[in-house]
């Protein structure tokens, strides 16, 4: 939904391929799992579905990044091994 002008409409149902991955154990690379680089059906893609996973993923990150801004580690700072070496 960002750049609309990038989308070639006329090659979107050529793109379409298979997801192969269903019943995989461990992830394989794209060269592994795909004929031409896609994985899914782009052909049934549009501009609303992009934009509202595109604000899921914002909202999604931003808390990541909020959340780990404050994290404090699991154990407090006395039982930390060799904790001497990290602050020298």
């Amino acid at each position: 939904h960002l750049f609309p002008r990038l989308v070639q409409m006329d090659r979107l149902e050529a793109a379409d391929d298979p997801d192969r991955t269903a019943g995989t154990v461990f992830s394989h690379p794209v060269s592994q799992t795909s004929l031409n680089g896609v994985t899914g059906e782009p052909s049934r893609a549009c501009a609303e579905d992009g934009e509202k996973l595109f604000r899921q993923m914002v909202t999604k990150l931003t808390h990541l990044v909020e959340n780990a801004a404050i994290e404090e580690p699991p154990l407090p700072i006395e039982n930390w091994n060799d904790v001497s070496i990290i602050l020298e």
